[in-house]
């Protein structure tokens, strides 16, 4: 019973979500079925898990019919008039939230009723809302657009011909209005194609980017920060430019309080990925500000979700940078805190991983193979982070047997996984055949000849090509001594 998909749906309702639901069932503009608001009350008492022996079928029937034989068929009928309803609550729910888009429909029927005063008035409603909203978005920006474009529609036809100029000489405004609403959302999507492809190898044809990107060098939104932010961090990207790095920070701390969540999220993560790679190239300026950043996207709570639930590929990438910079005490604070907004099925795995990796950190090899084996590797992302750990931990119990092992079997993961993304399979091929090559030689009587040619071509290596280029030094260094 508690699988249905009312059930399910009614499971998320927060609390109050919930009892306003009721409220929408109770008002007969919305529902006019006496059996449906019979269903909600007996319901109302199982929320939130509805695994109350009170909602089986038989009993359910006989409470809002009364009489007659059991008829599978209509309580059916029933769960799913009452979840378009609940669908539609949801839809209500989040359009009374939204006030420029209550008062564009409102404007528009308006228009429809050809009632003029009434028209001016709510036009002049939105322009001030318009003109004191902090927020730049996509909402917005057609909020802006779509103000011009009623006002010159529905106006315009009041007035005799000669009689229209003012009306047709804000159709530039109107214009420029569509040009920046085109302009946010087409350099948003390019960028998060961006962040995209760098999690799943796919190709992409950045439409327009050339033209956006030329457009707006010469003529910058300079009251639009959110898309110059964005501008600078296409450019970034591209270009693989710092001073469009620093320019972005620049723009973003100056105007954090009209930027949007979704947009603050989409943000800080890109500037995450690009200091990260910064800093697997070297740089220890972008090492430290890799985690600045990190630990600013949580203190903001932008970190990557998805709905309600915090990623678990980002509570570890958090977890884990923490503990690369031995800040273990505010690791564990954050995995505490967050662990719970992980998705039910997603958080013994998660845990089990950060508690593994935890261990290895503090020596405890052991303790951390046993935990790092209850982690499910069916994501390709889990498997290398779980062979990864393995292949450093067997090296430091020197079971250079297992180490040879698991580098054979990892190997042959990034060769056969097609959703790697290239730049990530490259760096992990080279950190496992360097591993395999240094086991090999470690078993030999007398290694330090053949093992210090390896060293200096890890030195020598690109390290935006080769993971974990400084553990594997410190172990040629521990072989040698």
């Amino acid at each position: 019973m508690g699988n249905s998909k009312l059930y399910q749906l009614l499971k998320t309702f927060s609390k109050s979500e919930f009892e306003d639901l009721g409220k929408f069932i109770s008002s007969p503009y919305f529902n006019t079925s006496p059996q449906i608001s019979r269903l909600y009350k007996i319901i109302v008492n199982c929320y939130p898990d509805f695994g109350s022996p009170r909602l089986n079928k038989e009993r359910i029937f006989k409470s809002i019919y009364r009489k007659g034989k059991f008829d599978d068929k209509k309580i059916r009928d029933l769960y799913s008039r009452m979840l378009k309803l609940a669908e539609e609550f949801m839809a209500v729910n989040e359009f009374r939230k939204i006030s420029l888009l209550k008062k564009r429909f409102v404007l528009k029927q308006l228009a429809k009723k050809n009632l003029e005063k009434h028209f001016t008035s709510i036009a002049k409603e939105l322009k001030s809302m318009l003109d004191k909203e902090e927020i730049t978005d996509g909402e917005y920006f057609f909020s802006k657009y779509s103000l011009f474009k009623e006002n010159r529609s529905y106006l315009e036809i009041q007035k005799s011909v000669g009689k229209r100029g003012k009306f047709f000489g804000d159709i530039t405004k109107e214009i420029d209005a569509f040009i920046y609403y085109s302009i946010y959302k087409i350099i948003k999507y390019h960028l998060t194609f961006q962040i995209h492809s760098r999690l799943i190898k796919h190709d992409y044809d950045y439409k327009l980017r050339k033209e956006i990107l030329d457009y707006l060098e010469k003529n910058p939104s300079n009251d639009y920060p959110v898309i110059m932010i964005y501008f600078h961090m296409v450019l970034m990207n591209i270009n693989f430019d710092d001073a469009n790095y620093y320019r972005a920070i620049e723009l973003l701390e100056k105007n954090l309080s009209s930027i949007k969540h979704e947009d603050l999220k989409l943000i800080y993560t890109e500037l995450y990925n690009y200091t990260r790679i910064r800093s697997a190239e070297g740089s220890k300026k972008f090492h430290k500000e890799n985690y600045r950043i990190l630990k600013e996207m949580v203190t903001r709570g932008v970190y990557p979700a998805e709905g309600n639930h915090l990623t678990e590929n980002a509570l570890i990438t958090i977890f884990s940078a923490a503990l690369i910079e031995k800040d273990y005490e505010w690791a564990l604070e954050f995995l505490n805190e967050h662990i719970e907004m992980l998705p039910s099925e997603s958080k013994e795995n998660a845990l089990s991983y950060c508690i593994g990796i935890l261990n290895y950190r503090k020596g405890k090899y052991k303790e951390a193979l046993e935990k790092l084996a209850r982690v499910s590797i069916d994501d390709f992302y889990d498997h290398i982070r779980v062979k990864n750990h393995e292949i450093k931990i067997f090296f430091e119990l020197r079971d250079f047997e297992k180490v040879l092992f698991t580098v054979d079997s990892f190997r042959h993961f990034l060769s056969s996984n097609e959703l790697i993304p290239d730049y990530i399979k490259i760096r992990y091929v080279n950190y496992v055949n360097f591993a395999g090559r240094m086991a090999n030689t470690l078993f030999s009587n007398n290694p330090a000849d053949k093992i210090i040619p390896i060293r200096k071509e890890i030195e020598n290596h690109d390290v935006a090509e080769l993971e974990n280029q400084s553990w594997l030094l410190e172990q040629i260094e521990k072989a040698l001594k």
